[in-house]
């Protein structure tokens, strides 16, 4: 295991943040991943390619890395990293961010 999976490890944040995040204020995996600017390639069933953003600021040549599109879930097919929603995916491009911020900078609410 990686330190970057450290990170990006839903399990790591804690329960109470997670529980309380409201999932449907957060946008669509897809629209996501277009709105962040990552190339998207081919999709199979639930998932689709796109480029992984730690390889060359996601302008690499061909995709790596697939997303389920209901949840958002990830993994890099060449470096490894590897997360379990659209949260983790914004602090991976936005390795500053803590949990709550990267869930306020993606307009999400949570159920305090």
């Amino acid at each position: 295991m990686s330190s970057l999976d450290l990170i990006f490890d839903p399990n790591k944040v804690a329960d109470h943040a997670w529980s309380s995040l409201d999932r449907s204020s957060l946008p669509s995996p897809l629209s996501y991943l277009t709105s962040a600017g990552l190339r998207i390639g081919k999709r199979s069933g639930s998932w689709i390619s796109t480029c992984c953003p730690i390889h060359k600021g996601g302008a690499e040549k061909n995709p790596s890395m697939s997303v389920e599109v209901n949840t958002g879930g990830f993994f890099c097919h060449t470096c490894g990293i590897k997360g379990g929603d659209i949260v983790a995916l914004h602090r991976l491009i936005h390795p500053n961010l803590r949990f709550r911020d990267a869930v306020a900078d993606l307009g999400g609410r949570f159920n305090e």
